[in-house]
This record gives structure tokens, sequence and C-alpha cells, in this order.
């Protein structure tokens, strides 16, 4: 019996480590030069913007820096729009002059549009009301920027975090990364 336990065990260990790679490799490569692509993992699942704007729809992403008070602010949003999944990424730095790593742990409120720290947040669209997941204290991640190239207009990295909403519950975003034109607003 105990033989059969084991191997049991090693075939659902692999079956596991098996679906996370093809969610991965699902997922774009992760380049520097401006492709316009970004993917993560959203609770071990992969997670793309949409492809194409659809009818009536605004871009499925929109990536910008703005300089106020001799910072610059860089914000990114990812909308994601499927049969059964309408939800979204946001991740926002209030000071960024160049690629570093940026940890996603203080309080941020998404509705204050300054003073905000830097955050991430997955936002499901198909519940009512919305339920937004953001970082802080709690609930931590990181954002690695290895390219930000105001001239060539391109912003590049990786990212995870744990978002945690009002209710409690929680989303892992793993494995994420971006290779984005950037637009000056």
């Amino acid at each position: 019996m105990k033989p059969a336990f084991t191997l049991l065990t090693l075939l659902l260990v692999f079956l596991s480590a098996s679906c996370k790679k093809e969610e991965v490799d699902a997922l774009p490569k992760a380049t520097q030069e401006g492709k316009n692509t970004m993917g993560c993992l959203v609770n071990g699942k992969a997670w793309k913007p949409y492809e194409a704007p659809k009818l009536g729809a605004g871009d499925p992403f929109n990536v910008y820096w703005r300089v106020g008070n001799g910072r610059i602010r860089l914000t990114m949003f990812f909308d994601r729009q499927t049969d059964g999944d309408a939800s979204a990424i946001y991740i926002y730095v209030p000071d960024i002059s160049s690629p570093g790593l940026i940890e996603l742990n203080q309080p941020a409120n998404p509705m204050l549009t300054s003073a905000n720290p830097s955050y991430g947040s997955y936002i499901d669209t198909q519940s009512a009301p919305d339920i937004t997941y953001l970082t802080g204290p709690t609930a931590i991640g990181q954002l690695n920027i290895t390219r930000f190239d105001t001239t060539a207009r391109i912003v590049s990295g990786t990212f995870n975090f744990t978002g945690r909403a009002a209710n409690g519950s929680a989303v892992q975003v793993t494995e994420g990364r971006f290779d984005m034109r950037l637009e000056r607003r």
C-alpha cells in the first residue's frame, strides 16, 4: 500500500508542476524592446490583456508617465475581458527616475489621485460591485523595472504581488512581465 501512495503522490506533484509550466509558457517572454506585451499568473492561471480592442471598448492597456512636482509618475493599466473573466491589473509608481526594484508594501487608497505610495491592484470587474485587491503591509509585492527609457518611450520589467480585498480575501499575482511602449501625458 505504501508504494502505491508514494507513486500517487509523485504523479500529483508531476501533474501540478507540468500545469504551472504550461501556464507560464502561455505568457509572453520577458523582453525590453517595447513590444507591447504583458502577462502574469493570477492564482496560478495565465492572465493576459485582451489582444485587440473590442467594439466600443478602449485599449486593452494604458501605460503612461507624467511629470508633476519634479517627479515622474508611472501608471500601468491592463484590461482583460473574455468569456467568464472581466478583470484588470493596475500598477502605480509615484516617483521613478531609473530602473530598479520597487517594493509594493504600503497602504494605498486608489480613490486618492495623489499622495499614494507605489502599489499594485487586481480588480475583479466580473463581480457586482467590483472587488479590488490591493497590495499593502499585509499583502506585499515587488515591481522590478528593468528598462525605463523616456526617450525611446519603453518600460519593461517583472512583478508579483499578493492583493487583499476589503472582505479579507486574497489573490496571488505571480510571474508578471511587461514590455510596453510609454505614452507621455
